[in-house]
């Protein structure tokens, strides 16, 4: 089973501060009920611009 995910953290303005937000799209492969690999691009947003991040991040789920 193959999904589209996307995670985002985001931080809101503060102040003087503008909005950071941490935007990451991936591919999430689950091979049965308790075990999914995740892979996925990060980029992040701020001032209005849109910066990829050029690290992978990869995630395995094991539920116990």
């Amino acid at each position: 089973k193959i999904s589209f995910v996307f995670d985002s953290f985001i931080f809101p303005a503060n102040g003087s501060q503008s909005t950071i937000a941490l935007i990451i799209p991936g591919i999430r492969m689950q091979t049965n009920d308790n075990k999914a690999f995740q892979i996925g691009f990060a980029g992040a947003y701020f001032d209005g611009d849109v910066i990829p991040l050029p690290i992978p991040m990869v995630t395995w789920f094991r539920r116990l």
